[in-house]
């Protein structure tokens, strides 16, 4: 997992990089900008847009967003099936997940915390195998061989 980077228009700054000779593949999960400054909200965490369930194709890239906000301006931490994740730096509110697989795949949950109290929200990611359908080897055979 890894956070991405961004160049331009609404998704500048959190944008993930291209993978070398690949071209990327993404689906969003939530939307906004995150944590709001503080004195946007007034007391304890409010998850203004929470996490949203999806379900991406094996090898696409991710990206779980909420917005939050409250004053003073909560922490956020990530958890997929109840084990805490690495934050994302430097924008917290942002989780990307690179190359979705099997592993990638469960209940993930957002939890915003202030002294004021806390919120969190969750959805489930499923990660979709592709399987590509071939021709039997008995059909290759018989196609091969005109007889």
């Amino acid at each position: 997992m890894q956070k991405g980077w961004g160049t331009r228009g609404e998704d500048a700054g959190t944008r993930a990089p291209p993978s070398p000779g690949v071209p990327p593949k993404r689906a969003k999960v939530g939307a906004g900008r995150g944590v709001l400054p503080t004195g946007a909200g007034a007391g304890a965490p409010v998850f203004l847009r929470p996490l949203k369930n999806a379900a991406v194709c094996a090898g696409s890239d991710v990206r779980l967003r909420v917005v939050v906000s409250g004053t003073p301006q909560p922490s956020l931490s990530w958890f997929r099936d109840g084990q805490l994740l690495p934050t994302p730096a430097p924008e917290p509110s942002c989780l990307w997940l690179r190359s979705c697989g099997a592993q990638d795949a469960g209940v993930y949950r957002c939890s915003a915390q202030n002294e004021r109290g806390q919120a969190s929200c969750e959805a489930v990611l499923t990660v979709l195998e592709v399987r590509a359908f071939g021709i039997p080897e008995i059909q290759k055979a018989k196609l091969m061989d005109p007889r």
